[in-house]
């Protein structure tokens, strides 16, 4: 359903973005010093809307990632960005950035009455296996995904909230990357709704942070604005 849609006009899968990839690889200037930032997009579906090229990004996952654009912003989760910012540099504009949740739903139905267990009976594939993540806000890209595939349309961005997030998004790497080549090594891990994001972490037996180091310090995200 989601590759069906008429504005779908190509789409490439576990697609590189390199030097000898298909994309371009994000180029940064450090002092003088070149980084190139490199890697693979699950998915790429290349879109007409309008009569103008686009580009969908799409991130297979088996777990329940949600695309948190403030989070993004303070270099959390960065990936889907870092795609889009790689695939939209030869031209095509942005029209959404997804995850796309491909494990089977397995709910018990011990616990509940005929009627929600009737509810799970009734629902249907497409409704499990949808896009979540946001599409640019702009004339006739929703029409473009199409709706029915996405797990709601009201989470759109504009392309200003966009760019300046894209911004911020290169702030980011181009302080990761000056903290490669200049050394810095210190254990800082990110804090995110007051855990750390050590959990999954393959790098633990290195990294072997000791909590009651001061040193060690955590970087807190700082919490969302509240809308005017």
């Amino acid at each position: 359903a989601q590759l069906a849609a008429a504005s779908v006009k190509d789409a490439v899968f576990e697609e590189g973005f390199g030097r000898n990839g298909k994309f371009e690889p994000i180029r940064l200037k450090i002092g003088d010093d070149e980084v190139l930032v490199e890697g693979k997009i699950d998915r790429a579906d290349f879109m007409d809307v309008g009569g103008e090229d686009r580009v969908r990004i799409i991130d297979y996952k088996t777990g329940s990632d949600k695309l948190d654009l403030w989070k993004v912003r303070q270099g959390y989760k960065m990936q889907l960005m870092i795609y889009m910012i790689s695939a939209s540099s030869g031209g095509l504009s942005p029209a959404g950035m997804f995850y796309f949740n491909i494990k089977d739903p397995i709910e018990s139905a011990n616990d509940k009455d005929a009627a929600k267990t009737g509810v799970l009976e009734n629902r249907q594939a497409e409704d499990e296996f949808t896009l979540k993540g946001l599409f640019i806000d702009e004339e006739g890209v929703l029409s473009a995904m199409p709706e029915k595939v996405l797990a709601s349309a009201k989470n759109k961005i504009s392309r200003e909230d966009f760019e300046e997030a894209r911004g911020d998004v290169m702030a980011r790497i181009e302080e990761t990357a000056s903290g490669i080549l200049s050394g810095k090594i210190g254990i800082r891990p990110l804090k995110n709704d007051n855990k750390l994001v050590c959990n999954y972490c393959s790098y633990k037996a290195v990294c072997r942070r000791d909590r009651g180091y001061v040193k060690n310090s955590a970087r807190a995200m700082k919490p969302k604005p509240k809308k005017q």
